[in-house]
């Protein structure tokens, strides 16, 4: 080979190689923008940065830099691990009747898919705007009934206030009547224990719908917490109301039914606490 030809082709090796002429990869994927056109389309009407009160106070899902640091949310390279995953496998989210519609199979394989690459952000060489996804079908309007109950369940946030107050202070009024070694019911304590113990059913009824209509799933482990205390609160409070009655025909007060009032207060305050937490975040209560 001759020293003219040699150097062509070292010269033409060397063009080849440089970063004007470098092409990408066969079949690579840009899966950061491949999903944040998938949050966009779906996810950012709820949590997106302009809505002003995002749900369970999740407004960065077009942050992928934040929310893959959100170990809350995404465990990068763990999509099984993931809440985020969980929720969108389990088609919780987005709920059944967001305006967004359902996710497509294959846009869940691409949230999948990016969690698994380890949840990259997006390129910032990228200057080409994200591709658009395939407009979503029209969602069908939910049944009159599904609506009627969502809407129920909305009164939830108000109703549970009267259990709360009512319950509290039919402990604080037997702490009283035990403090000045009463044995007979007090009639205020068993007014407070019965509308207590129906508001409790009642508002833990309306929790289930509210929770059925999508609220809370952003933060399923609180939300799970909150419900089970608030169920485990109203069927207590009905037990209590039961022993109530009896003891006030009978015109005598036992030490079960203030052991029981002390657990269904205990309860009152739990349920009441991770209710705080679901509404106004994790650190509501930090010092």
């Amino acid at each position: 080979m001759s020293g003219s030809r040699l150097s062509s082709l070292c010269v033409l090796g060397f063009v080849a190689a440089s970063p004007a002429f470098a092409t990408a990869a066969p079949g690579a994927r840009d899966l950061a923008t491949e999903v944040k056109a998938v949050f966009q389309a779906k996810c950012a009407e709820c949590h997106g940065p302009q809505v002003r009160k995002p749900k369970g106070k999740f407004g960065y899902i077009l942050d992928l830099k934040k929310l893959a640091a959100d170990p809350d949310k995404v465990v990068p390279g763990k999509p099984e691990d993931s809440q985020l995953w969980q929720l969108v496998q389990d088609d919780e989210m987005p709920p059944e009747d967001a305006k967004a519609g359902p996710l497509t199979k294959e846009q869940k394989q691409i949230i999948h898919d990016w969690i698994a690459a380890g949840a990259p952000s997006v390129s910032t060489e990228a200057s080409a705007p994200p591709p658009t996804t395939k407009a979503a079908e029209p969602v069908p309007a939910p049944s009159a009934t599904k609506h009627l109950l969502h809407w129920l369940g909305k009164f939830h946030v108000m109703v549970v206030h009267f259990p709360i107050a009512l319950l509290l202070a039919a402990a604080a009024g037997e702490a009283w009547s035990a403090w000045r070694r009463k044995g007979q019911p007090a009639p205020a304590v068993h007014f407070c224990v019965l509308l207590g113990a129906i508001s409790a059913v009642v508002s833990a009824v309306l929790g289930w719908l509210h929770a059925a209509s999508g609220y809370g799933l952003d933060s399923p482990v609180i939300l799970a917490w909150h419900r089970n205390f608030g169920t485990a609160t109203a069927i207590a409070s009905v037990i209590l109301a039961v022993l109530s009655e009896i003891e006030s025909r009978r015109g005598t007060r036992s030490w079960w039914f203030r052991l029981l009032l002390l657990l269904v207060a205990l309860l009152v305050a739990v349920a009441g606490y991770f209710g705080g937490r679901l509404v106004y975040g994790d650190d509501f209560f930090s010092w």
